[in-house]
């Protein structure tokens, strides 16, 4: 019984991991740091805290309670996304300083004003 409780728990972590949108997102501006992500993270991140918002005065109103499993799910998708906003800005910082770094110690090489052996 614990075998097969461990092997379902592996096979859910690994799909919410896989097919999850928050996941993705996350996936894509870790792989590829671009400031092109933070207006995307940040309206996703939004988002999910509206629905947040929107669905717990729904259950204030007289909304089924077992909502509220949405709203956590939902919060914390938003918070997860959230914070990924400022790190996706350090991230493509990073990548940007290193890439000028890089080309700084190269040009004198590829330019032919480096010395002469």
């Amino acid at each position: 019984m614990i075998r097969l409780t461990f092997l379902l728990t592996a096979r859910l972590y690994w799909w919410f991991g896989d097919h999850a949108p928050s996941n993705r997102l996350i996936r894509r501006v870790r792989t590829q740091p671009r400031l092109m992500w933070t207006p995307i993270s940040l309206a996703v991140a939004v988002g999910y805290l509206a629905a947040v918002i929107g669905v717990s005065a729904a259950i204030d109103h007289g909304a089924p309670r077992w909502l509220y499993a949405a709203v956590l799910m939902a919060a914390w998708s938003g918070l997860k996304i959230g914070w990924l906003v400022p790190a996706s800005l350090v991230w493509a910082a990073r990548v940007r300083w290193s890439r000028r770094a890089m080309t700084a110690r190269t040009a004198p090489i590829l330019s032919g004003s480096g010395a002469r052996l």
